[in-house]
């Protein structure tokens, strides 16, 4: 039992994921960087304990899932490149990216682009998040004062983007976070512990969220939600490495950050 058992699948299929898929022309512009091969053998890492990501948010009613799943791997992409772990805006990129459709979904992808064609994110503080309460998208008011972090002109990086690519994942968390998305069927239920090849997870990718580390002796993903603190382990869900579970491997990505007006390569 926990807080989305009473739903049915319908309702929460509506209400709390929003994952679509990603424009072909804003995909053309992710490179996928190839770790080559790799074995099983990475250490247990956990960038929470880096101080590389905020406290766990909570999307409400509302699927902008892609919002939240876009915004924090910018916030922890700049960090880890500027040392500055600064809260933005997913309510801004939720009512203000064109291509996504706001509480009736989007692509985390998509989010950066509208980011970068904007010149950056404002701060939580200056447009704080309203779309969980209300469960509607809201209109853009962003303004140009408040702009803070931009994304690079070629957005990011694919790490996946098949079964295959996994072990890229595996090489690649030892270097930052990745935004990624899954199939969150089963996780209306989950309280705890680990989801494995053999708990039913599907591959019908319809969810957003962010992979945050790696436990070497339990073999299993670190994964951050945006479900609030009260679901699963405090926010968390664990899945297990190396077998596709949940459909982990279909958009793992990162961004290239930069500060806005800034002369930095990254």
């Amino acid at each position: 039992m926990n807080k989305f058992t009473d739903l049915t699948a319908d309702e929460f299929n509506k209400q709390f994921k929003g994952l679509q898929s990603t424009d072909l022309t804003l995909s053309s512009r992710m490179r996928l960087t190839d770790h080559g091969v790799s074995t099983n053998t990475a250490a247990s890492i956990d960038w929470r304990a880096k101080g590389a990501v905020t406290a766990v948010k909570n999307q409400g009613q509302c699927g902008s899932c892609w919002a939240f799943s876009a915004t924090q791997q910018l916030v922890t992409d700049y960090f880890l490149a500027y040392g500055q772990l600064e809260e933005r805006s997913p309510q801004q990129i939720t009512s203000c990216t064109t291509t996504c459709g706001g509480c009736q979904g989007g692509n985390p992808i998509n989010g950066w682009a509208y980011v970068n064609s904007y010149g950056g994110q404002d701060s939580k503080n200056s447009y704080p998040y309203v779309s969980g309460a209300t469960g509607a998208t809201g209109t853009c008011t962003a303004t140009g004062a408040n702009r803070e972090e931009d994304v690079g002109a070629d957005l990011g990086y694919y790490i996946s983007q098949s079964p295959s690519q996994e072990p890229n994942m595996l090489m690649q968390i030892a270097k930052s976070p990745m935004s990624i998305t899954v199939d969150a069927t089963l996780w209306q239920t989950y309280t705890g512990g680990v989801i494995t090849s053999t708990s039913g997870c599907g591959t019908s990718i319809d969810h957003a969220v962010q992979v945050v580390g790696y436990n070497a002796p339990g073999n299993y993903w670190i994964v951050r939600n945006s479900w609030g603190t009260t679901w699963g382990e405090a926010g968390y869900v664990y899945v297990q490495q190396g077998a596709n579970v949940c459909g982990i491997t279909s958009q793992a990505a990162i961004t290239i950050a930069a500060p806005v007006a800034s002369t930095i390569t990254v």
